[in-house]
């Protein structure tokens, strides 16, 4: 945090937390200092994890035992339950009131925060995407992120739409793509043990929720995949 607050956005010595907390306490400076490492930690160990994930199966990197040992004492059901966990609270929260612009002296800031959520949403995807390449979903896990991605419309309805801009439109999209990406390996026929029992499980919300979608492209990859699915 020192390093963070100081070293690179103050320019100081070794010795300025202490030199800022006397000299430097305006709010209108450390309160975007603290905002933007607070979601910039949370990018940081999101893509550290992804990245563990990525390199762990790789014989030629020089760490990839020290990876998998990671993964496997932390568990890949409990990374999943966690992921699929802060995806859920990240697509439902809250934007920050328009208060705050005052508070930070930027009229930009609902923006960022904006910016933050979609970029956190995507790496969670991203590395969801990594562990269903190489582990199997369980129906709850599947039918929790389904239901996950309908409720905000895959990605096309983030709940802070208002003062979302045209710059925003390409990270949407990202997330939608993500999303069907993502339905699509999960429902990949070699990687279900029992296919009969597992559509049993998931039939009802899937078609259900199916058939309520507009007729968009990217919504008939995941009829077709999962029409794939229940025809073999």
């Amino acid at each position: 945090m020192k390093h963070y607050l100081c070293d690179i956005s103050y320019g100081t010595p070794a010795n300025a937390l202490k030199n800022v907390a006397f000299v430097d306490t305006r709010p209108a400076f450390l309160l975007p200092n603290c905002w933007s490492f607070y979601y910039s930690e949370r990018l940081f160990l999101l893509k550290l994890l992804q990245y563990i994930i990525e390199f762990k199966n790789d014989v030629n990197y020089k760490y990839s035992k020290e990876f998998t040992k990671i993964i496997d004492d932390i568990g890949v059901g409990n990374l999943k339950t966690s992921l699929i966990t802060q995806f859920e609270k990240v697509i439902f929260s809250t934007p920050p009131p328009r208060k705050i612009q005052s508070d930070f002296g930027s009229d930009s800031v609902r923006q960022e925060w904006a910016e933050s959520n979609l970029k956190e949403q995507l790496v969670i995807l991203q590395t969801l995407m990594l562990i269903a390449n190489e582990y199997t979903f369980t129906e709850s896990e599947f039918t929790d992120l389904f239901s996950l991605f309908k409720k905000h419309y895959f990605g096309k309805n983030q709940g802070y739409n208002d003062f979302l801009e045209e710059q925003h439109r390409e990270a949407c999209l990202r997330v939608m793509y993500m999303e069907v990406g993502l339905f699509t390996v999960i429902l990949e026929y070699h990687k279900i043990k029992n296919v009969p029992a597992w559509i049993d499980k998931t039939k009802e919300i899937v078609e259900t929720e199916l058939t309520k979608l507009e007729p968009h492209a990217e919504h008939s990859l995941m009829l077709i995949v999962w029409m794939m699915l229940t025809l073999q």
